[in-house]
């Protein structure tokens, strides 16, 4: 509690995180259909590539949750402090999507195919770039209010 509280009119969302959130989400939606594209343009199969986008975007959002819990800390200080309510939205999002690509019913259900080990790699990966340029934007934020 380093911080004093807000002030009564102060909006709850103000419109640098509104425009943030935005990008953030623009940024999810460039990197799922970039794999989407890839899969299909390397030749995989449509419910290989239809797996592949599905497993991109939920990491996608765990990585956008986990580094909106703060707009100064790095990523790897937001993983280490605990959070038993991002432990358990970020558990149970990745318990899922583990039922969902590998048990039969959910395969068939979403017309999805069992992935590769390198296949979710490769979409945790691509996930996890989704955040980058906000960390960066962190990183330049914190070194110049640093410097004031």
């Amino acid at each position: 509690m380093n911080r004093p509280p807000k002030q009564i009119n102060e909006p709850f969302f103000g419109n640098r995180k509104i425009l943030f959130s935005c990008l953030q989400g623009v940024g999810i939606l460039i990197i799922t259909l970039t794999v989407y594209f890839t899969g299909l343009h390397l030749g995989y199969i449509a419910e290989e590539v239809r797996a592949m986008t599905f497993t991109t975007l939920i990491i996608s959002n765990i990585s956008v949750i986990l580094t909106n819990r703060s707009w100064s800390d790095n990523i790897f200080k937001i993983i280490a402090t605990p959070n038993k309510a991002v432990l358990w939205v970020a558990g149970g999002a990745i318990f899922f999507l583990l039922l969902v690509l590998n048990i039969p019913f959910f395969l068939s259900l979403f017309q999805f195919q069992k992935l590769t080990l390198i296949n979710i790699l490769i979409c945790s990966l691509a996930g996890l770039t989704s955040i980058i340029w906000f960390e960066i934007y962190k990183l330049f934020k914190l070194r110049k209010d640093e410097l004031l």
